[in-house]
């Protein structure tokens, strides 16, 4: 039984445990489509955390997924679903939404709280993830080194 995936963001790779007790329709779901890859961009305004949008997840590769072990604020290398319903949508389009938290969230859209299903965490590298984070936040965080903002390439997989 896998009980690790590997994400890769541009050139720093991450373990994630599936938190398959928590969440097992949407671990089993993910297992199923992986892998997935496209670009990940910053979400400034919902906190610490990078998004991957449901332009770079081939809808035949994800279905809508049901509300599962669901929280509406993220910690330092949560990964999270947004489970798009029809006609319910984040400012990046309708579906999925993969979401991975470098700091801390609040999971927000105009009609309030927004709940994620928390499926897998990253538990090593956390400084890492976070200065990827930063970077890729450019403008809106001011230290760390020289972000210019702007997407990155992700990759996540099953570990071989």
């Amino acid at each position: 039984m896998t009980t690790h995936i590997s994400i890769r963001i541009d050139e720093e790779d991450f373990i994630a445990e599936l938190l398959t007790e928590d969440a097992p329709k949407t671990v089993a779901k993910t297992l199923e489509v992986l892998p997935l890859s496209g670009k990940l961009w910053h979400t400034g305004w919902m906190g610490d955390a990078c998004v991957l949008t449901p332009d770079d997840i081939p809808k035949e590769k994800m279905a809508y997924l049901e509300p599962e072990n669901q929280t509406v604020l993220g910690g330092r290398g949560d990964v999270l679903w947004f489970p798009g319903q029809p006609g319910i949508g984040l400012p990046y389009g309708e579906g999925n939404h993969l979401f991975i938290v470098h700091r801390v969230a609040e999971f927000r859209f105009r009609a309030g709280p927004t709940p994620m299903n928390l499926w897998a965490r990253i538990n090593d590298r956390l400084d890492v993830l976070d200065q990827v984070g930063m970077n890729m936040g450019g403008g809106i965080y001011k230290k760390g080194r020289a972000g210019g903002g702007g997407s990155r390439d992700i990759l996540i997989s099953t570990l071989d």
